[in-house]
C-alpha cells in the first residue's frame, strides 16, 4: 500500500495499515455514501447494507471482503451519536474499543475479520 501524498484531514493522524483482507472471500463488505455528511459506511450485512439505502445512502457496491469468522481476527466497529460526521470508527484492538465504550462511544460489536 503505497502512503497517500496529501495531508490527513484536519484532526486525523496517519497510523499505517490497520489490517489486511483477503482477495475474495464469502463474506463482502459493502460500502455506502451519506451525501449530506459525507461519510463512508463500511458493513458486512446485506439487510443494514439495503436499510440505509432506504434511508438515503447512496449504494457504492463491494469496496472488499472480510476475512472468514473461523479464522479471521475481530474488527470491532463503534459509533459516536455525537459527531456529525465520521460518526463509525473500526478497530482490530479490543483494549482501544473498551477503553472509547467507557468515554461514551456505543460499541457496535464485531463488524468484520482481518487476516491474520
Amino acid at each position: 500500500m503505497r502512503k497517500s501524498r496529501t495531508s490527513p484531514p484536519l484532526g486525523w493522524t496517519y497510523e499505517g495499515v490497520a489490517w489486511q483482507t483477503p482477495p475474495w472471500s464469502d463474506t463482502p463488505v459493502y460500502r455506502l455514501y451519506n451525501q449530506w455528511s459525507g461519510d463512508h459506511f463500511y458493513t458486512a450485512n446485506y439487510g443494514e447494507y439495503e436499510h440505509l439505502h432506504s434511508l438515503g445512502w447512496s449504494q457504492e457496491g463491494i469496496a472488499f471482503f472480510s476475512a472468514d469468522k473461523d479464522t479471521g481476527a475481530p474488527i470491532y466497529r463503534l459509533f459516536n451519536r455525537w459527531f456529525a460526521r465520521d460518526t463509525h470508527l473500526f478497530t482490530t484492538d479490543k483494549s482501544e474499543h473498551d477503553n472509547l465504550v467507557k468515554i461514551g462511544r456505543s460499541g457496535e460489536g464485531i463488524a468484520l475479520h482481518a487476516m491474520e
